[in-house]
């Protein structure tokens, strides 16, 4: 973290999509500590071991530093683990029914959940929560890290015949350290506050003005419903005044700064300030959501409307019958009946995404003898310094390009190539549509991305010039594209060159729920995991001929 920090990073994402609050709370108060200690320069190994624990404990496949020090597969995280892992408990020394004596490196308590892995066949590792403990004989509650156990288990918990001795055992679930996290988040209060800035005004016979400037650069104002008074006895002072606005509880905000500019000795009851508390602090919790100004880009939508009308542009209510095909074996293209019969059925356009620079100028040749489109698909990952690839697409001169990232729609602009946009780009609104054919001036079509349903795809069809618009109807779609290649991690024995065995032998990968992935490279050797189940068009629309990926 300290290296990341040294070399410009500024910014941490913590993923916590499916994970349980409790997860999500650890994790980033961790991390909120570990970035503190960097800058404060107070990062100490016990503190750090201790928290790494804690880490492996909320939730964990095994640690790595992913790529940050070289591209090796096999660094990563092991692939025969789907479940969470824990942290290391100790070594089994011997295996009796429902229990387990186990040498600890790091203490047990009654309840706590472990794992007895079994590297051989990993479907048969065991795990279940510690019934009883014995050390020396004697029933405890808790066991001390170095100290030899007996770990008992309810009847049928575990399986002896599939524990090894000899081999660790990891402690995966730990309630009392889950009792201290909730107990944490019940609390309610933030790690992390936002600072206020308070300006108070005003005179007698008048209302008290309380003014709020928040980080976001706008200000919130309420005013006393009683009019200020000539006080007798306790005037409003600004000690007063920051104990009443100070108090601002539970929510994320903090009192900064109080300036005040009362006329004269004034006074209000304490209740009619804690009642203007409570409507600023309500009114500060929802104001950035509901008030802060949009952001317009270029032309408005009704302009952008208004210029297809002026243009005659066709709505998607006479959607033009255009058929696609995206091939990814060279070997289609070798073979002129396959695509004559394509021809023949109504295909136009032809999309080629190919492993090899050579196999494009075989696909050119052959698209273009029968008169139809040639579109080149770019790889959906570009990197600084893999352009290389990109340039020799574009010697082939293809009629058009599918882009499926920012980067590769520049480099194509700047060479005044015709672009379309692949569903990666993740255009899901009228806006974001119209502000990609602003950005792209040689963009001519875009694929919506997946996350509409029929509703939504509906409505936007009708708000979306269809000549512009291209639908996916038929395909796998690929679930997500990785640097880390199953073939090298393994099917190639360590240190060994793989020889690019992913061109020659399938690989498919099965998910918990006993689907049957498809796993293919790409150019440049990155992994696409392909969904098991075909993609259909969630809606029957009119004049649409499939476009198959």
């Amino acid at each position: 973290l300290a290296e990341m920090m040294d070399a410009g990073i500024c910014s941490l994402k913590i993923e916590g999509r499916l994970k349980p609050p409790e997860y999500v709370a650890e994790v980033t108060r961790i991390y909120r500590e570990a970035v503190d200690a960097v800058y404060e320069g107070n990062v100490t190994a016990e503190h750090h071991k201790e928290n790494q624990k804690r880490l492996a404990l909320t939730f964990s496949r095994g640690f790595s530093t992913g790529w940050l020090e070289g591209a090796e597969p096999r660094r990563l995280v092991p692939g025969n683990i789907v479940a969470h892992r824990g942290t290391p408990l100790g070594t089994v020394i011997e295996v009796r029914r429902d229990a387990v004596v186990v040498a600890l490196t790091t203490s047990v308590r009654r309840g706590d959940g472990v794992l007895f892995e079994n590297e051989t066949e990993p479907e048969n590792s065991q795990g279940g929560r510690v019934y009883e403990i014995f050390h020396r004989r004697d029933s405890v509650k808790e066991a001390p890290a170095g100290s030899k156990v007996l770990l008992t288990f309810r009847n049928g918990t575990i399986n002896a015949d599939h524990v090894q001795t000899g081999r660790e055992v990891r402690k995966t679930d730990d309630p009392q350290l889950e009792r201290q996290i909730r107990s944490a988040l019940k609390s309610h209060r933030s790690l992390r506050r936002v600072p206020l800035h308070l300006k108070v005004w005003g005179n007698a016979g008048k209302p008290l003005v309380l003014e709020a400037s928040p980080p976001t650069g706008i200000q919130i104002r309420v005013t006393s419903e009683t009019p200020l008074e000539e006080a007798r006895k306790h005037p409003l002072t600004p000690e007063v005044l920051r104990e009443q606005f100070g108090r601002l509880g539970d929510t994320v905000f903090e009192l900064a700064s109080l300036d005040t500019a009362l006329d004269g000795n004034v006074m209000l009851p304490l209740s009619v300030l804690g009642q203007m508390r409570k409507k600023l602090t309500a009114e500060l919790q929802s104001e950035p959501a509901e008030k802060l100004p949009p952001i317009v880009w270029g032309k408005s939508l009704e302009k952008l409307r208004r210029d297809d009308a002026a243009k005659n542009i066709p709505r998607s209510v006479n959607l033009p019958v255009v058929t696609h095909l995206l091939f990814r074996d060279v070997r289609f293209f070798e073979d002129q009946a396959v695509l004559q019969r394509c021809i023949d059925a109504g295909c136009r356009s032809f999309y080629a995404e190919l492993r090899e620079r050579k196999e494009y100028e075989t696909a050119v040749q052959a698209v273009r003898m029968l008169h139809a489109e040639f579109i080149a698909v770019t790889p959906r990952i570009l990197k600084p310094g893999e352009t290389s690839f990109l340039e020799s697409l574009a010697k082939h001169e293809p009629d058009a390009v599918l882009v499926r990232n920012l980067g590769a729609l520049a480099f194509f602009q700047e060479r005044g190539v015709p672009c379309l946009a692949d569903f990666s780009l993740n255009i899901v609104n009228d806006l974001a549509f119209g502000q990609l054919f602003q950005l792209g001036h040689t963009l001519q079509r875009v694929t919506f991305g997946r996350d509409l349903d029929a509703g939504r795809l509906n409505t936007l069809l009708d708000r979306i010039p269809a000549g512009q618009v291209e639908l996916i109807v038929l395909g796998r779609s690929p679930l997500f594209t990785m640097e880390h290649c199953l073939w090298k991690a393994n099917l190639v024995p360590p240190g060994e060159n793989c020889n690019r065995i992913c061109r020659t032998r399938p690989l498919k990968i099965r998910d918990r729920y006993g689907a049957v992935h498809t796993v293919r490279s790409d150019a440049h050797c990155r992994n696409i995991v392909e969904d098991a189940t075909p993609f259909e068009l969630p809606i029957q629309l009119p004049n649409v001929v499939t476009f198959n990926v």
